[in-house]
């Protein structure tokens, strides 16, 4: 009887500057992505907010932006090979950050306290 592969977990954050971070998440078995996460968050306050979000949840690979109340909009990538899902994710916040960030502050005043999305307490984590 064949033995499966394990299925291994990769999880990581990446600071882009002292307040904004990259948080990576995949799932691989056997070389196959099974899953992913890549998230532009940006600290407010004490708390590290999402700001953009990939992810393959749902069934199929796609975008979310949430806005300053914390609403989602979703963007399907169009993508179904999961690792090529994940690369254009990876470089799209790498390279655009900054424009979600300002695109972000322009919603509205970032220290509402309204927003109702999942948030964490402010800590570094190291890579």
């Amino acid at each position: 009887m064949k033995s499966r592969r394990p299925i291994r977990e990769t999880t990581y954050v990446a600071m882009l500057s002292s307040e904004d971070r990259r948080r990576h998440s995949h799932a691989t078995q056997a070389g196959r992505v099974l899953r992913f996460t890549i998230q532009y968050e940006t600290l407010v306050g004490d708390r590290w907010l999402p700001v953009v979000r990939y992810d393959c949840a749902h069934g199929a690979a796609h975008k979310d932006v949430l806005d300053i109340r914390g609403r989602e909009e979703k963007h399907l990538l169009g993508v179904s090979d999961l690792r090529e899902a994940m690369a254009v994710a990876d470089a799209d916040i790498r390279q655009n950050w900054e424009r979600y960030k300002n695109a972000s502050y322009r919603q509205g005043d970032r220290n509402d306290e309204t927003r109702d999305v999942r948030t964490e307490p402010a800590t570094v984590d190291r890579v």
